[in-house]
């Protein structure tokens, strides 16, 4: 499974153009007074406009050719999230690699792990990797998208990784901190397109998930 494309909101557009076309140097490919559409490598990341307060988590392969002047540059911008312990490398076992964390200006919380895939781009971006998703309930989500084939092990019972090597729904119960933060996850609308073998349609209160 890889993430196609992400739909999201936010209440700061001009604000995360700017970090993501300049900060990021994500190539803007759509934009209008109400909406804007990056590229991150085999991704497409679209904002549009809502009043509204929203919250996201989601994480992004970067070609570790490229990794260390991608967070040099986030550094210089965006200072990197800390644990409880003050620490700002950790290391996913989910992804067995390095990881680190920061903010955009709407206060979502990104992550960037190096890969050892090369991009086609001089960006290094290569794809989001990672989408959560908060639910009041983690199987009502997992019993309609359980003809995505996962490989994922369920971590426990407030939190479930869906999907595969390429590309995976973080699936976690509303209200619980996302890591490394105290950060409570949000219900925040969003559609997510993903590259699947069958087509599939999903929706499921403010997410939508198409495969094509």
């Amino acid at each position: 499974m890889k993430i196609k494309q992400l739909k999201l909101s936010t209440n700061h557009l001009e604000d995360m153009k700017t970090f993501y076309s300049e900060v990021l140097q994500m190539p803007v490919i759509q934009e209008s007074n109400t909406s804007f559409a990056v590229s991150a490598g085999e991704s497409i990341i679209s904002f549009e406009n809502n009043p509204r307060h929203v919250f996201y988590h989601y994480a992004f392969y970067v070609d570790e050719l490229h990794f260390s002047r991608v967070l040099d540059t986030i550094q210089a911008h965006s200072p990197l999230l800390q644990d409880e312990e003050g620490q700002t490398e950790f290391f996913s076992g989910l992804w067995q690699r390095k990881q680190f964390y920061f903010r955009d200006p709407q206060g979502n919380i990104l992550e960037i792990l190096p890969s050892d895939e090369r991009s086609a781009k001089a960006d290094g971006w290569i794809r989001v990797q990672e989408i959560g998703l908060p639910v009041e309930h983690i199987d009502d989500l997992q019993t309609r998208i359980h003809m995505i084939k996962d490989e994922m092990a369920r971590a426990s019972e407030t939190i479930a990784f869906y999907g595969n090597e390429y590309g995976v729904f973080v699936l976690v119960q509303e209200g619980r901190a996302w890591f490394p933060t105290e950060d409570a996850a949000i219900a925040s609308p969003v559609e997510v397109i993903i590259e699947h073998d069958h087509a599939l349609e999903v929706e499921y209160r403010n997410i939508r998930i198409t495969a094509v």
